[in-house]
């Protein structure tokens, strides 16, 4: 859905629920493939770090022409872990294919 803020510049949002980040991290790009709409007018994506940006622009040619803003919220390669285990990569490796 299109909106408008309040300088007049037109934007769209495409969400996923904020529950279960770790799934979102994992597959948000499979399922946002389908709900961004074709590219027409747009210039500009911003995206959190969360978002496999790499992997969506895969699957999405027509988003490659964008300028992307991505929001790093945490960095996930040195984000203290509670427990000492083994960390889990694959969360650093969006960041690493985003940059």
């Amino acid at each position: 859905m299109e909106r408008l803020d309040k300088h007049g510049i037109k934007y769209s949002l495409v969400t996923l629920p904020a529950k279960k980040w770790h799934w979102r991290a994992r597959c948000g790009a499979l399922v946002l493939y389908d709900q961004i709409p074709k590219m027409t007018t747009e210039t500009i994506m911003f995206c959190s770090s969360t978002l496999n940006l790499a992997e969506l622009l895969g699957l999405r040619p027509d988003l490659h022409e964008l300028k992307k803003i991505v929001y790093f919220h945490e960095n996930q390669l040195i984000y203290p872990v509670q427990q000492i285990k083994e960390r889990d990569v694959q969360y650093a490796y969006n960041q690493i294919t985003t940059r």
